[in-house]
């Protein structure tokens, strides 16, 4: 062999090691590589299943809580949960639901927070896909009826010199106006909320989305405890209507000078005129598809002795209250005197001096306070002005009363995972 020959043959000789060990590098990184591939399918499908887990206890919260605002709706009953973390049997507490479309499902239960009623409640819903699971607990309360303000308007208002606005609970305590009160308006206008020389609020001052409240707020010379402040969203003003008995009753004639009322009826209009009394007894609901004015220190009174007698009065024309005319709330439970003006009551004209107990809601109309009438309870309208001072002491227990006209649905007060 010679020496070329030798060298050629020894050059390939040492090739086929470096091809070894190549290979057996790349082998090496191919498995690795491999590895990191199956780590990451791996990990990829237990975070779609996390994934898939919290929005199927997303999932289950939205359903639960549609369920509890359609049985609410429905009136049906929820009174199992009368003690704090029992379970609500009217409701169906699903398990394992199956979502469309994925293998997750979700499961949820409802309990109650407080012994006092159903406006207070926890769901708890579970997500579950594959091995993995997620519970997300929501605490919900049903939503406000209309007298959550002391004072409310569309438009704005007008609280002259020396008016006192604040808060006191006559379910708790009737001497102690000490309750912090919200006044407010859905308006944005300058100068929409006119407050006079020495009045105090003792409380939250609230003005319409969006909006400066030093422009909206005119109070240089009043006081204002608590804050000033825009609301988020326009508080919901819908408009009255009638209970479908009530509207489909007949006409009653008027009734006469002492007369009285034990049961719900009908007017076309309502006029009292000197010393005439009209005495509600029992629980009753007056629809009036005109007028009502009381002078001359007419009145209707709700009868103080009777456990039950209460006012519900439904205006589909004007209130005009003169000359020492007033609806007299005997019990001083504002509870037991509700006014409700529709769309054709434009007006309340509060013109006497007198002691007002009760609740207007009158979304399409201003009332107007032309004599030194002191109001405890609450005053929901279109707009409100002063003629002189007058105070007004918020009842905080008027918060629970939800008119059947007026939509609350339970939501979502805050919520954790666990």
């Amino acid at each position: 062999m010679s020496r070329k020959t030798f060298r050629q043959a020894n050059r390939r000789g040492s090739i086929l090691p470096l091809a070894v060990i190549v290979i057996v590098l790349l082998s090496i990184i191919g498995v690795g590589m491999l590895r990191c591939g199956l780590q990451a399918r791996v990990y990829a499908a237990r975070q779609a299943n996390q994934i898939a887990a919290q929005v199927a206890a997303d999932a289950g919260l939205v359903a639960a809580i549609a369920e509890i605002n359609v049985k609410a709706a429905a009136m049906t009953d929820l009174s199992s949960l009368t003690k704090p973390g029992t379970v609500c049997a009217a409701l169906s507490k699903p398990t394992d639901v199956a979502l469309a479309n994925c293998d997750a499902t979700y499961s949820y239960q409802v309990s109650a927070n407080s012994v006092m009623s159903v406006q207070d409640l926890t769901v708890t819903a579970t997500g579950k896909c594959g091995g993995a699971q997620k519970q997300v607990v929501a605490r919900i309360t049903k939503g406000g009826g209309p007298f959550e303000y002391g004072v409310f308007t569309e438009n704005g208002m007008t609280l002259k010199p020396g008016t006192v606005v604040d808060g006191y609970n006559s379910d708790v305590d009737k001497t102690k106006m000490n309750l912090p009160v919200k006044v407010g308006t859905n308006s944005t206008e300058s100068d929409s909320i006119s407050i006079g020389k020495d009045a105090v609020i003792k409380g939250d001052v609230a003005v319409g989305p969006g909006a400066d409240p030093a422009d909206v707020i005119s109070a240089s010379q009043a006081t204002i405890t608590g804050s000033s402040y825009a609301l988020s969203e326009e508080n919901e003003m819908p408009a009255v209507t009638v209970p479908t008995v009530l509207a489909l009753m007949p006409v009653s004639p008027a009734p006469g000078k002492a007369a009285v009322i034990t049961g719900s009826a009908k007017y076309s209009s309502l006029y009292l005129g000197k010393g005439d009394t009209l005495t509600v007894n029992g629980p009753v609901k007056l629809y009036v598809t005109g007028d009502v004015s009381l002078s001359n220190s007419a009145e209707i009174k709700i009868n103080p002795v009777d456990p039950l007698a209460s006012l519900t009065l439904y205006l589909g024309g004007n209130l005009y209250l003169k000359n020492g005319g007033m609806l007299n709330n005997t019990t001083m439970d504002p509870k037991r005197l509700m006014v409700y003006g529709l769309e054709g009551c434009t007006n309340v004209s509060l013109d006497t001096a007198a002691v007002f107990y009760g609740a207007m809601y009158t979304p399409e109309a201003t009332v107007n306070i032309k004599s030194s009438m002191t109001i405890y309870g609450s005053v929901v309208a279109n707009g409100l002005n002063q003629a002189s001072s007058s105070d007004i002491h918020y009842d905080a227990s008027l918060e629970d009363v939800t008119p059947d006209f007026y939509p609350t649905e339970y939501e979502i007060q805050r919520w954790w995972e666990e």
